[in-house]
Formats: C-alpha cells, structure tokens, sequence
C-alpha cells in the first residue's frame, strides 16, 4: 500500500547540531493532508550542504569590504556548516590547516554568504516553496515544584498540560503513602480547578515516581511524546536547571532524556545558556559591567527535540516592553494572570494569607494534595494566558522570520538574516561579518 503524501509541509523551526565527523540538522514541520489533517513530525538533514562565496580572482582588487557582491564575480563552494573554515581557507589559497577562528577568517574582503546559518537556510527553503501551509503553534506548559525543605530542593512535582492532556509527576516518597491515591489526587484537582478541567476536558495522568530523577524522566518523556512546537515555562532559569541537576544527581544522561528518541545518539546534547553575564557600558566616560537586567536575558536550552523550552515570562516581557515600559507591579505569573485573564494562581484553603518561601514550607508538608492542585493550576491557567495573548501561538512565529530561537532577543541576527534572504534574491550576496566589524 503506498503511504499518503502530504499535500504541503509546513516547518515550524530548525536547529543544527554536529558531532566530531557529521553535522545534524533537526526539523519541526507540520504534515498537511487533503483530508484535512495536520501532523506533526520530524525531518531530519544529516551533513546538508549550505552554499559560501568566494570572489573570483579577477575581482580581488579591493582591500575594503564591500557590503554585497554580483553573483558573477563570485564562486560557488557547497560544504557543510561544520566545514566553513576549511572550505573557506582553501578556497582564499591559505595552506595547511587554518587555525584560527570563522571570524578571524571572515577578515577576508572576499567571503559573502557565510553570516545565515544552515537552520535558517532550511526553514526559508520551506517557507518559499509552501507559503500557505501556516497554522498557529501549538504551546504546552511545563511547572516544578521543589522540596524547600532539603539542602538540593529537588523536584517534588513535575507537570505538564497540552489542550486536553495533562500528566502530574510526583515523588510518592514526598507524598506520603496515605495520599498516593491517584483518585484522591484528581478529586483535589478538581477542586480548585474544576471548571477548567472540565471546561477543557482535561485527562489527568498521575506519575507517581521514586524520586526527582524519575518524575523529571517520565514527563519530558510525554513532551517527546505529545510533540508540542513549545513548552512554555515561567521563568525557565529556575526549572530547567533543577531538572537537569536532578536528572545527573540520579543518574540519567539530560542528553538522552531531553532529545526525541529518534534522534541518533551522536547528536543527542541538553544544553541550558544563561543569559545573565553583565555588559559592558559606558557610564559617566568609564567602561562599567552592568548587571544585565531580568527581562533581558534570554536562557536558552538546546536539545534535539520537537519541541523548543522557551521563557513565557520573556517573551511576554519582549513583545509589551517597547510599547508599554516595563510592568510597575513586575512579572509574577499571579499579577500577569490578574491583568489578563482575571484569575489568580491556586490559592490553598487555609493558607490564603502566606506567602513566597513561608507558603511553600507550609503547602508541603500540611496541604499536600492542595499543593499538588496548586501546581497544576499553575500549568493550566498558563496555557489559558497563551491562548489569550497569542505570544507564542501566533506571534513569536512572525518576528522570528527565519532566525533560530536561540537569538530571539538579538534584532541584530534577524536583520542580518532577512538581508542575506533579500540580497539572495537579487543576486548580489551579502558579506560574511568579521571579528573587527564590531
């Protein structure tokens, strides 16, 4: 039986990996069927060629850079993204192995095409051949809760909702036998959040797991599983870490738990950049460092998944900030919530009074179910925040264009990758930027 072929394939995002002899790069795309389906999947490119150009010989009469160059003065070389710099030197007449860096060699007048990155080659390639297979992103929600009552705080909860799927994994040895229950534990669900559960119809699974290792394991396995485009985390710079500490400290590889299990094990990494390093300003004529404020940093976690981790708290920051300033009541989930969507984060009954560490102490060890409903709460009434303010169903996916989320913060690397498109068009491609250049 021949297997049905999709009618477009819409790319939902790229992002490149390599090993020590090939480089890797994983797709999200969306299969559309002329029955009316959409399904997502992964394509894969193993050691894809990305197109360089050098000035032919004739022409290297300038020691300056020009800011594009006619593609008729140019060379053609295709080599993989992992082979830039030997592809390049060969191509400039160096001999022997270059030994510094692509920036270092980019000082040349003579290189063009080299800025734009193979994901985003790949994503533009899609874009151009199905510009009507557009539909929104799907979001899930990923929320911890962690043990404030031990030196390490590992994960005690871990949770993540998707439209009508929602699986809670909680240490059973935290819980207590007497409440591992999976029934008692839905019946507090839905106790506090009743309306939406059933509003949504929401199935509920309950992981009762070993410990902070094992809980963190079984629910990222369901984001693998499930396949959202994002997982939605507010302030990822505290979850993402504990995960992945727990994860070692249990002894499972966040390589292999974060990455699609499709994925071959040469690419396989979890990665998690902090964005918090301080920046060098000029302030009253002195180069100061400066803390780089909160809704600044953009954390980032690379892994080979269908899914990208991003920050809601971020992203929300980012697209309100320019036109309303910053938010004078700040960015707590429960203030967002209450602006938004007129709903507030769990409040436990009996407890309503306590807050920020006192509450958590308290929750944990008298409210336990509570606590649990509180935690799923938090993951719910997130998603339904996105689905009001369309951040990251609609409109994080037009400002990006065709940048990798990882630079979703720098306006710099979208322009420059809009303008290598554009230059593409015309035929004249724009210069590779150096180490001097800025």
């Amino acid at each position: 039986m021949t297997q049905e072929k999709p009618t477009a394939v819409e790319i939902k995002f790229a992002n490149y990996f390599r090993s020590d002899k090939n480089d890797y790069v994983l797709a999200k795309v969306v299969e559309h069927y002329s029955d009316g389906r959409k399904v997502p999947a992964l394509r894969e490119f193993k050691n894809f060629e990305r197109s360089i150009y050098i000035t032919r010989p004739p022409y290297r009469n300038h020691q300056q850079k020009k800011e594009c160059e006619f593609i008729d003065r140019l060379q053609e070389f295709k080599c993989r993204q992992m082979d830039l710099i030997p592809t390049i030197s060969k191509a400039l007449g160096y001999r022997g192995k270059y030994n510094g860096t692509l920036k270092q060699l980019c000082r040349s007048p003579y290189v063009y095409n080299v800025d734009i990155t193979t994901p985003s080659i790949i994503v533009n390639t899609y874009k151009k051949k199905y510009p009507e297979a557009v539909t929104p992103y799907s979001v899930a929600v990923l929320d911890i809760e962690t043990n404030v009552h031990t030196i390490d705080q590992d994960p005690i909860i871990v949770s993540v909702t998707f439209g009508n799927r929602a699986v809670m994994c909680i240490d059973k040895h935290w819980l207590g036998k007497e409440n591992c229950v999976k029934s008692k534990i839905i019946e507090y669900c839905k106790k506090y959040e009743g309306d939406l559960i059933e509003k949504r119809n929401i199935d509920i699974e309950v992981y009762l797991g070993e410990h902070g290792g094992d809980i963190a394991q079984y629910a990222i396995s369901k984001i693998n599983e499930w396949m959202p485009d994002f997982v939605c985390i507010w302030n990822i710079d505290f979850d993402i870490p504990k995960i992945l500490a727990v994860l070692e400290k249990f002894g499972y590889n966040p390589a292999d738990v974060f990455s699609h299990p499709s994925v071959p094990k040469e690419f396989r990494k979890a990665y998690f950049y902090m964005d918090d390093k301080p920046q060098r300003k000029m302030v009253g004529g002195k180069e100061k460092l400066i803390p780089k404020d909160r809704m600044d940093q953009w954390h980032f976690l690379t892994t080979p998944s269908a899914s990208i981790y991003l920050c809601g708290m971020r992203v929300y920051g980012k697209h309100r900030v320019a036109a309303e300033g910053k938010s004078a009541d700040g960015y707590t989930l429960d203030v967002i919530l209450k602006k938004h969507i007129n709903r507030a984060k769990v409040k436990i009954e009996g407890i309503e009074h306590l807050e920020k560490l006192h509450f958590h102490k308290v929750a944990q060890t008298h409210y336990k179910l509570d606590y649990v409903a509180y935690n799923l709460g938090d993951c719910v009434e997130l998603e339904l925040l996105q689905e009001k303010l369309l951040d990251l169903t609609i409109n994080i996916g037009n400002f990006i264009g065709v940048t990798e989320y990882k630079n979703y913060f720098s306006q710099t690397k979208k322009a420059s990758d809009e303008m290598h498109l554009l230059h593409q068009e015309y035929g004249q491609p724009l210069c590779a930027t150096s180490d001097q250049m800025f």
